[in-house]
């Protein structure tokens, strides 16, 4: 719409989107990847593979446009990824509950985790320990949005 587009651009392509997209592609203001790109590329297809957008809108415009970024319930290949959620833990409870302290965790990590709190209750709180709290709309983004191209669209 600038009348000029970069070489490579980052685009949110989500259902809002969509439409644009659609007709950037149509109108030819998007170059096609090469056919070799999944093996000029490996590492990139690898990633690509994984993501269940991609070999979607490939199907879709018979053609890769677009290569989704992939987010993932585990790190998978692609990381560090930018929009990966932090959280905080105190690392005296971690460490009482016998866990390693690192500066990142898998969520099944911080489950386990977080039932270890529970169950032992190193900071001797008793019944009204919690140990993970968050909000609906994070935990939302926390556990759906983290693992599902889809996350929004489970209703």
């Amino acid at each position: 719409m600038a009348q000029d587009m970069p070489d490579v651009a980052i685009y949110n392509y989500n259902d809002s989107t969509h439409a644009d997209a659609s007709n950037f592609v149509e109108q030819g203001l998007i170059k096609r990847l090469p056919d070799d790109w999944k093996t000029r590329w490996p590492n990139v297809a690898n990633v690509y593979e994984k993501t269940t957008l991609g070999p979607m809108l490939e199907e879709l415009y018979d053609g890769v446009f677009f290569i989704p970024r992939a987010r993932f319930f585990y790190n998978l290949l692609g990381d560090p990824l930018a929009n990966h959620w932090s959280m905080w833990m105190r690392a005296d409870w971690i460490e009482a509950v016998g866990y390693e302290v690192r500066n990142y965790y898998t969520i099944p990590e911080v489950m386990e985790i977080a039932k270890l709190i529970k169950e032992q209750d190193p900071g001797n709180i008793g019944s009204a320990l919690i140990p993970l709290t968050m909000t609906p709309e994070n935990s939302a983004r926390f556990f759906l949005e983290a693992n599902s191209t889809y996350w929004n669209t489970f209703y």
